[in-house]
C-alpha cells in the first residue's frame, strides 16, 4: 500500500559538535540497505549563527516514494509504544491540511539508533513526512501511521 510521497530530514551541526555524529543521526533513521545510497544525497550548507558562530545544516530530501515510505516506516516502527501513542495523541499539532506530518526527534538518542520524539529540546532532528494526495486529514494520517508501524522492521 503506497502512503508516503516524500520525506525531508534536517539537522543542525554547531561548532561544538562532531560532524560525523550529526551525519550519523540522519543515517540512523534510514534502513540499512538504503544508507550508502542515501548518504550521497545529504546536502550540507554552511551558515553563521546570530553571534557569527559557524553552523552547518544537514538536509536530506527523498522524493522516491518507495524509499521515502521505507524510511518513514522505519522511523514510525522504531518509536517505543509510549512515543507512538504520544504521536497519535498530538497529531492535531503535527499535521497540516496538505498531508504533512512534522516530527522532532532527539539527536542524542539517534546516535544509539533510538527514535525518541522530543518537543522540548533544541538538540533535535526535524522530519517532515509528506503523504500522498489521498491522505490529508488527521484520521487518514492516523490510519497510515498504523499501517506503516505494522509493516515496519523497527
Amino acid at each position: 500500500m503506497k502512503l508516503v510521497s516524500s520525506i525531508f530530514i534536517e539537522a543542525f551541526c554547531h561548532a561544538t559538535e562532531d560532524k560525523d555524529k550529526v551525519l550519523s543521526t540522519i543515517l540512523n533513521l534510514i534502513p540499512d540497505p538504503l544508507r550508502q545510497e542515501i548518504k550521497g544525497n545529504i546536502n550540507v550548507e554552511a551558515l553563521f549563527g546570530y553571534y557569527g558562530n559557524p553552523i552547518e545544516v544537514f538536509r536530506l530530501k527523498v522524493s522516491d516514494r518507495e524509499k521515502a515510505q521505507d524510511i518513514t516506516s522505519r522511523i514510525i516502527g522504531s518509536l517505543d509504544d509510549l512515543d507512538y501513542q504520544y504521536l497519535l495523541d498530538t497529531l492535531n499539532i503535527r499535521t497540516d491540511r496538505k498531508g504533512n506530518l512534522y516530527l522532532r526527534v532527539n539527536k542524542q538518542s539517534l546516535l544509539i539508533e533510538k527514535v525518541v520524539i522530543d518537543d522540548e529540546s533544541d538538540d533535535i532532528v526535524k522530519i517532515k513526512i509528506k503523504f500522498l494526495p489521498h491522505i490529508r486529514d488527521e484520521e487518514d494520517i492516523r490510519n497510515a501511521l498504523y499501517h506503516l508501524r505494522k509493516h515496519s522492521d523497527g
